[in-house]
């Protein structure tokens, strides 16, 4: 049954301020933080929205593509002779960590348009329409759920995302998450309001993008939202194809041989931030405590004078538990499967309007948590299920306290803990960490991807609560 009208959510008096001990102040007090913020961060943020010269960031990847897409040369080639055709910059030969663009073809799609402009003016025009995307996403998370927006909001806002280590993230590396996050946004207003089909459409379109948004498709099914399955399914499949048309059967051929086999490698990076991650660390590091390991992650031919490109990935060195890649496997499936096999409990018990909610936020934590790869830039996709616990947390000292714990583990750099306990170095142009031990890899190393567990159970409460009150009505 369609609803037009948006679902009750709590009431405005009840939302949770950290800075509301002293009512009377509270306004001057983010003013004097937003203030504080803005000068010492504003200038830098400006700055990051245009990369610097030589400066790689993702959408290189994809801008390339699409110049070699309107050119009429493969999409996945290696990115040494087209860097240097498209930006004059020469690369030491197969000195880059994976050598091929690592999006899905039909990513390089949305790059097109920007092609024809020069990368560093095409970095800029996707980052600002990246943020008219997340203005959009904002307001959408507010309709729905009523949250009370004047001129003094500003103030905790701009304080928030200024110091949002996932959007300096974002933005820097000029990634792909803010359109992803208006087509997962747009799924669960969709959702919300009885339009199942818009909702299947949206979420067909962000898996065509990034494979892992495809999650969202057992939302659908355990919700048996057939129509809306059926419409994600069809929209999946014509982007597919229409990137087929355009860019061959060989685009996808290519991807699936060459690409996705490296992406491996990085499962066990520091960055990494899904189930994967600790279980990689601790038994299947990128790299592992060897001098024969760093000695090939460091060698670039950096004195000679004719290359002036050079891959800047750092270097995780990782001491494992023990070297067991099937222990890692294996124990990140057990992980993995448990958070989808209970996730698919909950939403099909989901009955009122209110588990409902609650079962969309729950998929798309679980989504970050059973993908391969969930780098920090991919936590700007939480902004519903983050409002959902927001807007009904605990009035408990306790629930707040763990709620701001787990909110600055995924808002903060971790780059910033690291720095005290594991600081790098710089070895032939390349950022070499200290060697992480297994206690580090268990404690500071998995510290978003326990944050992230600690959102999907504090949802799991909610759910949980309301399961309770829809029996008691």
């Amino acid at each position: 049954m369609r609803t037009d009208a948006p679902r009750r959510s709590c009431r405005a008096g009840r939302l949770w301020d950290p800075l509301s001990a002293w009512p009377a102040g509270r306004r001057w007090l983010w003013l004097a933080l937003a203030a504080l913020v803005l000068v010492q961060a504003g200038p830098r943020f400006l700055r990051s929205l245009r990369p610097q010269l030589g400066q790689g960031t993702d959408f290189v990847q994809d801008w390339i593509s699409a110049r070699c897409l309107l050119e009429g040369e493969p999409v996945y080639t290696r990115l040494e002779g087209p860097i240097e055709r498209h930006l004059g910059l020469r690369v030491p030969p197969g000195s880059l960590t994976i050598g091929y663009n690592a999006h899905p073809p039909t990513s390089v799609l949305l790059a097109v348009p920007f092609a024809g402009l020069d990368y560093y003016d095409a970095s800029v025009a996707w980052n600002l329409l990246s943020l008219a995307a997340l203005v959009v996403s904002l307001g959408l998370v507010l309709w729905q759920l009523h949250l009370p927006f004047s001129a003094w909001s500003v103030l905790p806002l701009v304080t928030l995302l200024l110091i949002c280590a996932p959007l300096r993230y974002q933005v820097a590396l000029v990634q792909l998450n803010l359109f992803l996050l208006l087509l997962v946004t747009g799924a669960w207003v969709a959702d919300r309001t009885g339009r199942p089909t818009w909702a299947g459409v949206l979420i067909g379109a962000a898996t065509a993008i990034k494979v892992f948004p495809g999650l969202l498709f057992l939302y659908l099914a355990a919700r048996r939202q057939w129509r809306g399955l059926v419409a994600g399914m069809v929209t999946l499949a014509a982007l597919t194809g229409l990137s087929v048309a355009v860019m061959g059967v060989d685009a996808y051929r290519t991807y699936v041989r060459e690409v996705l086999p490296n992406l491996q490698a990085f499962r066990g990076s520091w960055h990494n931030h899904s189930l994967v991650g600790p279980w990689a660390l601790l038994f299947a590091p990128e790299f592992e405590e060897t001098a024969a390991n760093l000695a090939a992650a460091t060698v670039h031919s950096p004195d000679n004078a004719s290359y002036n490109c050079f891959d800047a990935t750092p270097v995780f060195p990782t001491r494992p538990l023990w070297h067991s890649p099937a222990t890692a496997a294996w124990g990140a499936a057990v992980c993995r499967t448990l958070v989808v096999a209970m996730l698919l409990v909950l939403v099909w018990r989901s009955r009122s309007p209110e588990q409902q909610d609650l079962a969309f936020g729950l998929t798309v934590t679980a989504m970050l948590l059973v993908s391969p790869l969930t780098w920090e830039h991919y936590f700007l996709l939480l902004l519903a299920p983050w409002a959902l616990v927001w807007v009904r947390l605990p009035a408990s000292t306790l629930a707040r306290a763990l709620f701001m714990a787990l909110t600055t583990v995924l808002w903060l750099d971790p780059v910033l803990l690291w720095e005290s306990w594991l600081p790098a170095t710089m070895q032939n142009l390349r950022q070499v960490w200290g060697v992480a031990t297994p206690l580090h890899s268990v404690t500071i190393l998995s510290l978003p991807c326990y944050a992230l567990l600690g959102l999907f159970v504090f949802l799991l409460v909610l759910w949980r609560r309301a399961s309770i009150g829809e029996e008691n009505v």
